[in-house]
């Protein structure tokens, strides 16, 4: 691995329908910094299983920004 690369994890989201304003978010949130997408989709994967969710909307996104979520790990 060179160095600063970051590990490939698998992603439970690649059903997932996601929005054209989820999209914006993320890229409005991040700015293309890779270890902040990583973080935040760590928080939407987990918020999307706690409510059962299977589209990524930017409620869901702006609900992973916010401090972690407790509960379902």
């Amino acid at each position: 691995m060179s160095r600063g690369a970051l590990p490939v994890r698998t992603c439970e989201l690649s059903s997932a329908y996601v929005t054209s304003q989820a999209v914006a978010a993320v890229a409005r949130i991040t700015r293309g910094n890779f270890r902040l997408i990583d973080r935040l989709f760590t928080q939407v994967e987990r918020v999307m299983k706690i409510n059962e969710l299977s589209t990524i909307t930017d409620d869901v996104i702006e609900t992973g920004r916010s401090p972690p979520v407790i509960g379902i790990s």
